[in-house]
């Protein structure tokens, strides 16, 4: 199976309107290939945005940022998603995604993210030509300071 057919959304389950914000309950199935243990985050994330695309429905936007915030491991299965679109402007939206794994008894979700998303436009403002004000090339090996080592030569933590 391939990464994009692994992260898709496969039913929407509900959508509702809480007086603040629309929010829709979807599930999603991550295939058994894509953990190891648990399922992969990138993997968990990925299905994630995927929901919130397809929720906020507006292909003038492209995503400028995400993030999410890994609580508790998902399991490879299925899995449900609350997509909640805080913002839906003109030129910008705001989207938070929970992830829980339905065989978690905990209430509280196992990811929480976000993703940002905007209008391009030609005429804001760039930040090509710029010059960094400090010189953040790689230092050469004998500037870098050299952790302590055990009699074996095996670095040592300090904690």
């Amino acid at each position: 199976m391939s990464f994009l057919d692994s992260v898709r959304v496969i039913d929407v389950d509900a959508r509702v309107h809480d007086g603040a914000h629309p929010v829709t309950h979807l599930t999603a199935h991550i295939d058994d290939d894509w953990g190891i243990v648990y399922s992969q985050g990138g993997v968990v994330f990925a299905t994630m945005l995927r929901a919130a695309e397809s929720t906020l429905a507006r292909d003038d936007l492209q995503p400028v940022s995400a993030n999410a915030t890994f609580i508790r491991p998902v399991r490879c299965g299925p899995i449900t998603l609350t997509v909640e679109v805080l913002r839906s402007g003109r030129s910008g939206a705001q989207v938070r995604i929970l992830a829980h794994d339905p065989a978690d008894d905990d209430p509280t979700p196992n990811v929480q993210a976000t993703l940002v998303c905007a209008a391009f436009d030609p005429t804001f403002p760039t930040f090509d030509g710029l010059v960094s004000p400090f010189d953040a090339s790689t230092p050469s090996p004998l500037d870098c300071v050299r952790a302590a080592t055990d009699e074996d030569g095996h670095p040592t933590m300090a904690f």
